[in-house]
């Protein structure tokens, strides 16, 4: 599932990997800010919170002092924020790279979504396997 920004010039990505017993998330992101673009991709991201993260979706849709947050390997996480009238997506997608040395890689960012998103990313997010 995509979500776009408010502008259309940005976009978030959620996709449920499952096979058998194993369940990943590949989540990829794409932010153009006019003078830059930053993208993000990791396919094969665990989150640890999804059925917390589920309900507190749910009662987003009608209190929106709510905040979910789903939390997940390298710092990663997805929350959604707003008000009445705009929701936000804030994020940060990481991975890292183990070599001779780690090194940890994470794009961080947020932007403001339609809120016709909202019920179709909760079917998305209810459809994985914790």
């Amino acid at each position: 599932m995509k979500i776009h920004s408010i502008d259309k010039k940005s976009w978030f990505a959620v996709k449920p990997l499952q096979d058998g017993s194993y369940t990943a998330i590949s989540v990829e992101v794409q932010i153009d800010i006019g003078h830059g673009v930053f993208n993000a991709k990791n396919i094969d991201m665990h989150f640890q919170n999804l059925a917390v993260f589920t309900s507190d979706l749910d009662n987003f849709l009608t209190d929106r002092s709510i905040l979910p947050r789903l939390n997940g390997s390298y710092d990663s996480f997805i929350e959604i924020s707003g008000s009445v009238s705009h929701v936000f997506i804030k994020f940060s997608i990481g991975d890292v790279d183990c070599g001779a040395k780690t090194h940890q890689y994470n794009l961080c960012g947020s932007f403001e979504i339609d809120q016709k998103y909202l019920a179709p990313f909760i079917k998305v997010i209810k459809n994985i396997k914790s």
